[in-house]
C-alpha cells in the first residue's frame, strides 16, 4: 500500500518536483549560513518527499542523538524568528488540504500535506526517518538499515528512532502522558 501511495505521489502529482524544489531551497538556505537550521531541515523534508508514505518527519529532540548546545540554542532562536511565517504557511496549507480533499482526486497529495504540517509550522530540527509499522525484530530496537537505505546507519540512530516511536505509541495509549 505504501508503494502504491508513493507511486501515485510521483507520477500523476509530480511529487519529485516538489522534492527537488525543497532540496534546492534547503541548499540555498544552508549556503546563506544564518538560516542554516531551516535549510538542513528542508533537505530532510526533500528526502521525506521522495517517499512520503514510507518515511515520517520527527523532531530531533525525540531521538537520543547528541547535539551541540550552541547549535541547539541557535536553532531555537531561528525557530522563534520563523514562527510567524510558519503559522502563515500552515494556514495556507490547511486551505490547500481542504481543497484537495474536496476534489477527491487530490486525496493522496492531501495525505502527504497532512503529514507535512509540523514541518510547515516549525521545520527546525526535523529529521526524516523510515516508518516501521511493526515492532523491530531484534530486542535492541535497531531497524534493518539495509531494507531502507543503501548505506548503514549508526546503531545509536536506529535505537533513537525506535525510542521515539515507542515514546509516541505509549503516549497515545496513556492519553497524552508517557508511561513509566
Amino acid at each position: 500500500m505504501r508503494l502504491l501511495g508513493n507511486i501515485l505521489w510521483h507520477f500523476p502529482f509530480l511529487g519529485f518536483l516538489t522534492a527537488l524544489g525543497a532540496l534546492l531551497w534547503g541548499l540555498f538556505l544552508v549556503i546563506l549560513v544564518i538560516p542554516a537550521p531551516i535549510g538542513l531541515s528542508l533537505i530532510q523534508y526533500a528526502r521525506f518527499l521522495l517517499a512520503p508514505f514510507s518515511y515520517e518527519m520527527v523532531d530531533r529532540g525525540e531521538l537520543p542523538i547528541k547535539q551541540n548546545p550552541l547549535w541547539r540554542a541557535y536553532s531555537f532562536i531561528i525557530m522563534l524568528l520563523y514562527l510567524p511565517f510558519g503559522i502563515f504557511f500552515t494556514l495556507a496549507v490547511l486551505f490547500q488540504i481542504i481543497g484537495l480533499f474536496l476534489s477527491i482526486v487530490g486525496i493522496p497529495v492531501a495525505l502527504v500535506l497532512i503529514k507535512s504540517l509540523p514541518v510547515f509550522l516549525n521545520p527546525v530540527n526535523k529529521v526524516c526517518v523510515p516508518i516501521n509499522h511493526g515492532e523491530p525484530a531484534d530486542p535492541s530496537g535497531g531497524l534493518d538499515a539495509s531494507s531502507h537505505r543503501s548505506y548503514p546507519l549508526p546503531s545509536d540512530y536506529n535505537q533513537g528512532v525506535h525510542h521515539a516511536r515507542t515514546y509516541r505509541k505509549n503516549r497515545r495509549r496513556s492519553g497524552g502522558e508517557p508511561l513509566q
